[in-house]
């Protein structure tokens, strides 16, 4: 009985670590972003959430990702609170699909076929590139469906599918192991959470932490059940 208590208590408490909200720095890099990110990505965000990422994204103590919503406003650079969302959702509506989640992965991985990944004024075209793919293939936010685009990111992640419909299907944040960073901030009045935009994330060790929280969650259950017997 003491073991199974001492292992739900510490599996709760690494699942309340994972549950808080952290707060993350969010920035853009000349040559890697547009000097005004008007169109999106890369964005740097520090400390590091998650792993697996390539050096080829990891800038200055950050990661480079890119934003969900097209329509989404954010400051940089800007401190925000941040909380990882798998559900495959984000909290203003976006979603994860097969195909964005594969393209981030395979940049974050360093691996992104035709992607220019040395700093400069042709990484951060591409990166306008690459931004409006997932733009595209998540909400079809950007030129109008899926695959109407002349868009090398998003013929790679049809052709990578075998179809839009495959490259546009809804996935959870397990999928690549890419999760929805949600960002927010407090109003003016220290009260109100305004949610910002959303960002794209790798999972903390491979999604092996969400695990032990599902785990410790339901040790917690087995304890409560012991007790009451």
């Amino acid at each position: 009985m003491k073991k199974i208590i001492t292992l739900g208590m510490t599996m709760a408490f690494l699942a309340g670590l994972s549950a808080n909200a952290i707060t993350v720095n969010v920035t853009a890099i000349a040559g890697y972003s547009q000097t005004a990110p008007t169109d999106g990505g890369e964005f740097n965000i520090s400390p590091v959430i998650g792993g697996g990422y390539s050096p080829k994204v990891i800038v200055n103590g950050g990661f480079e990702t890119f934003c969900m919503d097209r329509n989404g406003t954010i400051v940089v650079p800007g401190t925000y609170n941040a909380t990882i969302n798998t559900s495959g959702t984000s909290l203003i509506g976006n979603t994860l699909t097969t195909g964005s989640a594969w393209l981030y992965q395979q940049f974050a991985a360093g691996t992104l076929a035709g992607y220019n990944y040395t700093p400069g004024v042709n990484r951060a075209a591409f990166a306008t590139v690459l931004q409006q793919a997932l733009w595209n293939l998540g909400n079809g936010q950007y030129g109008g469906p899926a695959g109407t685009l002349n868009n090398v990111f998003v013929n790679a992640a049809v052709a990578n599918f075998g179809s839009i419909a495959g490259a546009t299907a809804f996935t959870t944040g397990n999928a690549f192991d890419v999760a929805i960073l949600n960002l927010s901030h407090l109003a003016a009045d220290g009260r109100t959470v305004i949610q910002d935009q959303p960002m794209f994330t790798l999972l903390p060790d491979g999604g092996t932490t969400l695990m032990l929280m599902g785990f410790g969650f339901s040790s917690l259950a087995l304890i409560s059940r012991k007790m009451r017997a």
